[in-house]
């Protein structure tokens, strides 16, 4: 019986076979060989929904004022100000799943930074591993990254920075998405469908949303998340 590599782990992979038996992720054949198929994957039921225009983030106080950091809940949402080049990120942790569907709407207010929602966020010892989708408003790019440290983090991009017309410009708000069932991580900015890959290093973990600012402007910059919503996935 003929044998590949499978595309996603590399495992060894029977021709014709429908799917990977280590990773299990589904292939498709054609001359060329295997290719992995995405199955569009759906948000099923509701674990939780905060909305953050009316309660504070668990395990956050209506109003943070530190020297790097702040945060307030508004009318609007919490807003979040960072100084420059910091990132923060905001688990659930009373959430623990393997599949989830992580959405949230947010807003930039300044130049220089990006947000979005964390899946998968696994505390290891002092460390964490995690898998980020986020937009960078002011170039209207996304990217979907995975992280590994504590106050050193090892990040390394999945989809690097993409310019995509269904990321909003600084000002207007954001609508992201992120799905992950298995090995299957798929993305949605606004309703569109912008990646879907293949990836099995994390495999469970809390879902959340993050807050990034980039060096410039060293005045650091800020943005408003009007919730978080974390449902199971249908495919």
């Amino acid at each position: 019986m003929n044998e590949m590599n499978c595309p996603a782990c590399s495992a060894s992979l029977t021709t014709g076979s429908a799917s990977c038996r280590f990773c299990r992720v589904a292939v498709r054949w054609d001359a060329s060989g295997p290719t992995i198929v995405h199955p569009e994957l759906r948000a099923g039921v509701a674990i939780c929904s905060i909305d953050l225009r009316r309660e504070a983030f668990p395990g956050e106080q209506e109003r943070v004022t530190l020297e790097t950091f702040t945060a307030e809940r508004t009318p609007h949402g919490a807003k979040v100000w960072l100084s420059a080049d910091r990132a923060r990120t905001f688990p659930v942790w009373g959430v623990r799943m393997r599949d989830q569907s992580v959405r949230t709407r947010w807003t930039a207010h300044d130049p220089g930074v990006y947000g979005g929602v964390v899946a998968r966020r696994e505390p290891i010892g002092k460390a964490y591993t995690t898998y980020a989708f986020q937009v960078r408003p002011e170039d209207r790019v996304f990217r979907l990254v995975r992280t590994r440290g504590g106050s050193v983090v090892e990040c390394t991009a999945i989809v690097d920075w993409t310019p995509s017309s269904a990321v909003a410009p600084t000002g207007h708000p954001n609508e992201l998405v992120l799905a992950a069932r298995g090995g299957s991580l798929q993305g949605w900015v606004n309703g569109v469908g912008v990646t879907a890959i293949h990836d099995h290093s994390f495999g469970i973990g809390a879902p959340g949303l993050i807050f990034e600012t980039s060096r410039l402007p060293a005045t650091g910059g800020s943005g408003t998340f009007e919730g978080i919503e974390v449902c199971m996935v249908d495919q």
